[in-house]
């Protein structure tokens, strides 16, 4: 199966600022199901890492 993640539709503009603070990061559902390349390849990742997508006409916003 090939892992997909989602993004959510943004309305208005965005603070790129590097802090998710926004009602739209914090609505949108984080890609987690992340794995390792080293030292144990395929592995769960051993660190939480949650990434976030948003996009609208102009974009597509990544966040982590």
């Amino acid at each position: 199966m090939i892992p997909t993640v989602s993004a959510s539709r943004v309305e208005g503009a965005l603070i790129l600022d590097g802090v998710l603070d926004e009602e739209a990061w914090l609505r949108a559902v984080p890609a987690t199901a992340f794995t390792q390349l080293d030292p144990f390849e395929g592995q769960p990742a051993t660190e939480e890492t949650r990434v976030f997508f948003l996009y609208d006409d102009e974009a597509l916003y990544v966040g982590a």
